[in-house]
């Protein structure tokens, strides 16, 4: 391994690329597998990791293509998605206007980087949103950010402190390769996405256990999540480390006091406390902080010259000297301009009161709530890191919302059947569902 070249991780392996294209191609077969495997594979980019004959990637795009066509030729699903959606279809319909009106020579790079995140959106939304869609996702997006974690991990004790893999997977650390912070490989190349990774397989891992309550669910969220508390601290992320306390103070306020209400209690007392021993000490905190609220502060004053239209997407970071924001609405602002900002935060209002209506729902029906608590977990904690990452239109954004919607319709169907089955006399029952997504946005 100590020959390993700097663009790829690991040798070509033909084998591996043919059980990957054969996973894809069976997949297709069933919309439900094929989403998930294209969540996986967007996620883990197995060509990023060494060299590919045969790349997964626009393979899984493509697929993921057909199946939105599929999806927008039947007229019932698409009156109803497009309505939580028009917000930032909007949003999105403005960054190309404004591409093809001012910056032609951008129109394909800024495709490729919105187009492949937005099918997948709709996909989810489309095909993940019954109980063997939405557990087949989270399961396959758990075990993806385990791996891209795990892979860290596994470098990080491993090998010798300042070797050539030890320094691929930490960064920078004032020439104390001791206190580098972990970080994972390719497009996760960063301690505050690979905590925000750790944060989404947590959550995901507690949705499967409050949603589904199966005993495998709960062993493998016991031994899963201490590692991602791991990861989290390790990376040295204040921002992950933040977004791990916020998602799990959501459901403490959020549940009624019972046992799991205590367990989650004594969990994040015991993160909160353990941190400063497991997390490497920060000689650039200082430095750090100053440095990004001076990008943070340049972005501002870039909106402030370009109010109406922005700079145009993805260009924020050349304004900036080659340095990103960290912080996704100055971004959206900065890029987009007001008119475009504005949709952005419309829609994440749109997302936040339907989750305030499930949870209203649930409440004066009686209904548990824990697992609503795990959505709003999931966008209050995703909101927060936006506040420090950039995350516009990313990957990791489409595929958040899009399992927000996911699950609250998955819960209000759930909720649905269960007042149907109550009040519908035996022999009678029938149940008619609505998700209240559809419905109310």
């Amino acid at each position: 391994m100590e020959d390993v070249a700097v663009h790829y991780l690991y040798q070509p392996n033909i084998v591996i690329e043919l059980i990957v294209l054969a996973i894809i191609l069976l997949s297709v077969v069933g919309p439900e597998r094929m989403t998930a495997v294209t969540a996986a594979v967007m996620l883990l980019r197995p060509n990023e990791r060494f060299h590919c004959f045969i790349s997964s990637y626009p393979i899984v795009v493509f697929c993921t293509m057909f199946m939105a066509l599929i999806f927008f030729g039947n007229k019932d699903s698409h009156g109803k998605q497009l309505k939580c959606t028009i917000p930032l279809l909007l949003f999105i319909a403005i960054i190309i206007f404004q591409t093809i009106l001012f910056r032609r020579h951008q129109f394909i790079n800024n495709m490729l980087v919105i187009s492949p995140g937005l099918l997948l959106y709709f996909a989810i939304i489309s095909f993940s949103t019954n109980t063997k869609g939405a557990k087949l996702l989270s399961c396959v997006v758990l075990i993806s950010c385990f791996l891209i974690c795990a892979e860290a991990l596994y470098y990080h004790y491993s090998e010798p402190v300042g070797s050539v893999l030890y320094n691929f997977f930490h960064g920078f650390s004032l020439g104390r390769p001791d206190l580098a912070r972990l970080q994972a490989w390719g497009q996760w190349g960063n301690a505050n996405e690979t905590a925000f990774i750790a944060c989404v397989g947590s959550i995901n891992a507690t949705f499967l256990c409050v949603q589904f309550k199966q005993k495998l669910y709960y062993a493998v969220t016991a031994v899963l999540i201490p590692i991602f508390v791991l990861v989290v601290y390790l990376t040295g992320s204040r921002a992950g480390l933040a977004t791990f306390v916020i998602f799990f103070l959501a459901l403490i306020f959020l549940i009624k006091f019972n046992f799991s209400k205590l367990i989650i209690m004594l969990f994040l007392g015991a993160v909160v406390v353990f941190s400063s021993s497991f997390a490497p000490e920060r000689p650039d905190s200082k430095g750090s902080t100053e440095e990004r609220l001076d990008l943070r502060y340049g972005g501002i004053q870039v909106f402030k010259a370009y109010p109406l239209i922005g700079v145009g997407f993805q260009n924020l970071q050349n304004e900036l000297g080659g340095m990103v924001a960290h912080n996704t609405f100055v971004q959206a602002f900065a890029e987009t301009g007001l008119i475009g900002a504005c949709f952005l935060i419309y829609y994440l209002y749109k997302v936040g009161l339907s989750l305030y209506q499930v949870l209203c729902s649930h409440k004066n029906n009686r209904s548990p709530t824990t697992n609503v608590a795990v959505v709003v977990g999931l966008y209050l904690s995703s909101l927060f890191y936006f506040f420090w990452g950039n995350q516009l239109l990313s990957l990791l954004f489409y595929l958040i919302f899009a399992q927000v919607h996911s699950w609250l319709q998955l819960i209000e169907k759930d909720r649905l059947a269960r007042v149907s089955t109550h009040s519908t006399p035996a022999g009678q029952l029938k149940c008619e569902v609505v998700p209240i997504i559809a419905t109310n946005i």
